[in-house]
């Protein structure tokens, strides 16, 4: 499976490359050889494909002490975290991010229902908000930081019963179709840019944010959708449907 993500990550992430050195946006690049087109696919990608270039690595250390690694679950997670580490090190991805790789790993190995790990719970509210409060907190490799991201998940299933139809049916649709959002919301995500004076008389951003998100949602299915009627989703995502 990771092949097929790898092929739309390098596709993307070329063309973000290709981007950063036409246009003057913050990771603007002075210069573009094959040098950097290899070094940001493989080692340091530029812009938020850095989340795919993570779970990639991620996967396939994961596969590989999985399949061809014999020994005890706690052992394999012990090598699977130095491997991470190494990567680390090696400045190949974040230590900080590949921890929630291998606390996923866990959970789906554990075979314990995720509902039963992450309890909804809307007291779980109060402790977030008193986290929240504090920046230094805001930190997803900090022990406060990983606290945070189990409450809001929490909270947030304690909520999902009292959603519409509707909005239960969307937010489900988003969540399956996630690795879209991945690979297309940066482009649009650049085309918001010009929507920001529009929205100047505003000045929390929130009416922007809105806006910005809504349009990077459409765009993103609607390319997803293209693509599922031009019949080329196998060969960008090798499968018959890019939106599940």
């Amino acid at each position: 499976m990771m092949i097929w993500i790898f092929i739309p990550y390098m596709v993307m992430e070329s063309g973000y490359t290709f981007m950063a050195f036409i246009l003057p946006i913050r990771e603007h690049i002075t210069e573009l050889t094959p040098w950097i087109f290899i070094k940001k696919i493989f080692i340091a990608p530029l812009g938020p494909y850095w989340y795919l270039h993570t779970l990639i690595l991620c996967s396939v250390v994961w596969y590989f002490l999985d399949k061809l690694v014999f020994c005890k679950p706690i052992e394999r997670f012990i090598l699977l975290g130095l491997s991470f580490l190494a990567l680390s090190y090696a400045r190949l991805m974040s230590f900080n991010n590949a921890i929630f790789f291998m606390a996923g790993a866990i959970v789906r190995q554990s075979n314990i229902p995720f509902i039963s790990i992450f309890q909804p719970s809307k007291l779980s509210l109060l402790p977030l908000i008193l986290l929240c409060a504090f920046p230094d907190n805001l930190n997803r490799g900090t022990l406060a930081g990983i606290i945070i991201t189990y409450l809001s998940i929490s909270f947030l299933l304690s909520l999902y019963p009292y959603l519409p139809a509707l909005l239960k049916s969307a937010s489900s649709f988003i969540g399956r179709n996630t690795l879209i959002l991945l690979l297309f919301s940066p482009i649009f995500t650049l085309l918001s840019k010009p929507f920001v004076p529009i929205f100047s008389f505003d000045p929390s951003g929130i009416l922007f944010t809105v806006v910005a998100v809504t349009f990077t949602l459409f765009g993103s299915f609607g390319i997803a959708w293209i693509m599922d009627k031009l019949n080329i989703t196998k060969f960008f995502l090798g499968k018959e449907k890019a939106l599940r």
